[in-house]
């Protein structure tokens, strides 16, 4: 029995793996990259006031 596929099917099919792989490409990879991304940015504040506390330890000289 061979497989025969009409014109429509065959658009409709290759539409829905078109799909599939527009919302996989989003939802595995823009995504989770566009939280992260966001997340980081709210670390900022605290990250710099650590750093400014690292650079202030340099500064001052070692006791001996």
């Amino acid at each position: 029995m061979k497989l025969e596929i009409r014109e429509r099917d065959r658009r409709s099919v290759l539409l829905l793996v078109g799909a599939a792989l527009v919302y996989a490409v989003f939802s595995f990879g823009i995504l989770p990259a566009y939280d992260a991304l966001k997340d980081a940015s709210s670390d900022v504040g605290v990250k710099e006031e650590q750093l400014s506390r690292y650079r202030s330890c340099w500064k001052r000289p070692a006791k001996t």
